[in-house]
């Protein structure tokens, strides 16, 4: 029990922004509060209190004959109330410190009783001395409870280097309200890793901070952590692999952020996770990648509620999912944002064309159209195919004669070639080759006398001694 306690008490550190130097305890004008061991755990109500000079140096009467400055007793206030300097009576921030001053000088004399003589009665005094906000019936009773009421805890902006290691068993972590800008990587240190449950929400002063958290908790060693709360963070993107390092977490809260996407990856490492609460963050559809990240996860609870969800037809995957999977606990809060036909929707049970695919289907059209003109050019360019082979069927025997001509040409060419290289590579048939010029020297007279007699002559081979006659046949006589 003690343990717990403990662990409420002084991890307890979240409230609001106070301008003053925190680094070095200076609230002016502010009546501080910090928690004492043990009394505190019972009565939470009751702690140690002090008063601030206009210059934030805080005085506490700490003991008998004692008051202390600037070194308050039970450590750094927690808590501060901030009072308003022009409610106080004479000149401001002169009265305020004389007030403190005379208060702590009264109190040096007087030995500590913790019914009468304590903390308190010595800043109801200095109320009372500066007579603020027209009263001086300043008490333990109504300061206590004043201070309950409008007492705001101190925001941290950073966490040193092993802050919580003398804490051997600490088992819950409240930071929450507070405006971390630097998280050192040793600041989560703590010796066995006792830490079960950590609470950051509304704690994250922006993107950096969210990148010194995730090299925390990797030096950290947290494995046995089982509740973490990142909500209320504005949170954009969670780097890769943030919670590879908590292996045993359980329950993961990344509600009120601006998430817009779950990417591959963002969950890796999370075996044992129970609980994801995504509602109010920024998500608009879930892809492929994100649908296969979730069923990673196995068998959990997933919060998706309240997000502003865009229901078009890249959003089918996703609503298919839904119908089929029973992971999604605020179903009913899963709704369409847009468009406006849709908007306060359901996508549990939304139909294909109720999620907008025709509107893809006319995204296709020019393609279609496309299509179309191929199908169109291809009977064009059949048809005149179809023209083309009936003119060579009705020009088959013109075509085969020119292919014959052509044929016995190209013959006739190559047999002349081939005669002739074979003459000319044998040197024995060299006369033959001269009688074959010869020849052919006649045999192109004889073409060109055949072109110029007569048809009704006819050439005979003589001798090389006789000469060539013209000789007229007479027409044959039937007897």
């Amino acid at each position: 029990m003690a343990e717990v306690d403990e662990t409420d008490v002084m991890m307890n550190y979240q409230g609001d922004f106070l301008k003053g130097d925190r680094k070095h305890g200076r609230y002016p004008y502010c009546v501080v509060w910090t928690p004492i061991p043990l009394l505190s755990w019972v009565l939470p109500f009751i702690g140690h209190m002090g008063i601030c000079t206009s210059s934030g140096v805080i005085r506490d009467f700490a003991g008998s004959y004692f008051v202390s400055e600037d070194n308050m007793g039970f450590g750094r206030p927690t808590k501060y109330w901030k009072l308003d300097v022009d409610k106080v009576c004479g000149s401001g921030a002169a009265t305020w410190d004389k007030a403190v001053h005379d208060a702590s000088e009264e109190y040096k004399c007087r030995p500590h009783n913790l019914c009468f003589d304590n903390c308190h009665s010595h800043v109801a005094m200095a109320l009372n001395l500066m007579c603020y906000d027209n009263s001086t019936s300043w008490n333990m009773v109504n300061l206590c409870t004043r201070s309950l009421i409008h007492g705001k805890h101190v925001r941290i902006t950073e966490m040193e280097s092993h802050t919580f290691s003398a804490l051997i068993n600490l088992r819950f972590l409240d930071l929450s309200g507070n405006q971390l800008a630097l998280i050192h990587p040793e600041a989560l240190s703590i010796p066995g890793s006792p830490l079960q449950e950590l609470n950051l929400s509304r704690s994250l002063h922006n993107s950096t901070a969210l990148t010194d958290l995730a090299t925390a908790l990797r030096w950290g060693g947290h494995r046995g952590l089982l509740r973490l709360d990142l909500s209320g963070n504005h949170l954009v993107l969670l780097p890769a692999g943030m919670f590879s390092h908590l292996p045993s977490l359980q329950q993961l809260f990344l509600t009120n952020n601006s998430l817009v996407a779950v990417y591959s990856g963002t969950f890796s490492g999370l075996n044992h996770l129970e609980v994801l609460d995504l509602t109010q963050n920024a998500l608009r559809t879930f892809g492929d990648d994100s649908l296969q990240e979730l069923e990673k996860l196995g068998n959990i609870r997933i919060l998706l509620g309240y997000n502003p969800y865009t229901c078009s037809c890249k959003i089918h995957h996703f609503v298919t999912w839904l119908n089929e999977s029973r992971a999604v606990l605020d179903v009913d809060a899963v709704r369409c944002a847009s468009p406006r036909a849709l908007i306060d929707a359901r996508l549990r049970g939304l139909s294909v064309q109720a999620i907008g695919c025709v509107v893809p289907v006319q995204a296709e059209a020019p393609d279609l159209t496309l299509q179309t003109s191929y199908v169109f050019l291809g009977l064009v360019l059949g048809f005149v195919g179809m023209v083309f082979l009936f003119v060579l069927y009705l020009n088959r025997k013109g075509m085969k004669k020119w292919i014959y001509e052509m044929r016995d040409a190209c013959r006739d060419v190559l047999e002349g070639y081939h005669y002739r290289f074979e003459l000319d590579s044998d040197p024995r048939l060299g006369h033959i080759a001269a009688d074959d010029s010869s020849g052919r020297a006649g045999g192109h007279l004889r073409l060109a006398l055949s072109q110029q007699l007569p048809n009704d002559t006819c050439i005979v081979p003589v001798p090389t001694d006789t000469q060539v006659k013209r000789v007229k046949t007479s027409p044959s006589v039937n007897l």
